[in-house]
């Protein structure tokens, strides 16, 4: 059984420095054929093995200028950005660097979906060392913060071309209104943590929209009040840029999509309570009371 059937690629990220050190060490002894045994067997174990794996779609959400340069370098060396993102993950696996911790943009300039494929095997395994490394971290990340196999994969476009995702501008034209009315004590908690966390709801609905128009983050399906069911509400309102609004109208109705998130569609609304009550942990029975 090779090491990689046995252990797991991940555990790889940890014994691949001290497997290294043992070659060197048996060099110094005069045990070349010894090293170059080790060696051997450290190169299959560490070998990507992707070829007969399926390919799944990323999208990733970059700043224009950011996939404008990647692409243009990309172009000048003759690689896809594919590759050389495959390229990147699987050395991280490997434990060729180590990655940073998520943060919320503070600003942003104009953004844009960039897609590219990775190999499924490759993904699933980037996905569950990513959890394990924020948490040996100590990393307490929301949902939407999370390091994840799309983070990273902007990580590795950032490494292997030297280019980072400088912005410029709120990149937020906030031409119109959200209005949504809401149970009082809602709207006050909600209100209340922003105030907390110096952020501005439009910002943050801003971000929110950004990761369910890339397939980044899906809300759960949202509750009704029962018929006859009577309940105080007030008036909250949030600047929203309308071209982006739009766009998540059509997504939350879009059939495979739909049909993907379970049947439920979403309206724009929607997406934006399901996006406060995730980035400022208001508990459900405070939007939807009726549910206990």
């Amino acid at each position: 059984m090779s090491p990689r059937q046995k252990t797991g690629r991940r555990d790889l990220r940890a014994a691949g420095k001290t497997a290294q050190q043992a070659v060197r060490h048996l060099n110094e002894q005069g045990e070349e054929d010894m090293a170059n045994a080790v060696q051997a067997i450290l190169d299959y174990a560490t070998a990507p093995a992707w070829h007969s794996s399926g390919v799944t779609t990323l999208s990733l959400l970059v700043p224009v200028a950011f996939r404008d340069r990647v692409q243009e370098l990309a172009d000048t060396e003759g690689v896809k950005l594919s590759s050389a993102a495959t390229g990147e993950l699987n050395n991280f696996l490997l434990g060729g660097w180590e990655p940073t911790q998520p943060r919320r943009r503070t600003a942003s300039g104009d953004m844009v979906t960039m897609n590219i494929t990775v190999p499924e095997t490759l993904l699933a395994e980037v996905e569950q060392a990513a959890k394990q490394y924020a948490s040996e971290q100590g990393w307490d990340l929301s949902p939407q913060m999370a390091l994840n196999a799309r983070k990273l994969a902007i990580q590795s476009l950032e490494r292997r071309f030297g280019v980072v995702q400088e912005v410029e501008g709120r990149g937020w034209d906030a031409d119109d209104r959200l209005l949504m009315d809401v149970p009082e004590e809602f709207r006050d908690r909600v209100q209340a943590a922003a105030r907390h966390d110096r952020a501005e709801l439009s910002r943050t609905l801003r971000d929110a929209y950004a990761r369910f128009l890339s397939g980044e983050w899906t809300p759960p399906k949202p509750k009704y009040a029962p018929r006859g069911h009577g309940m105080s509400k007030v008036r909250m309102v949030i600047q929203v840029n309308s071209a982006v609004r739009d766009q998540v109208e059509a997504a939350g109705s879009d059939p495979k999509r739909v049909e993907a998130r379970g049947g439920y569609k979403l309206s724009p609304r929607q997406v934006a309570l399901a996006a406060l009550m995730d980035a400022y942990d208001v508990p459900e029975n405070l939007l939807y009371p009726w549910a206990g």
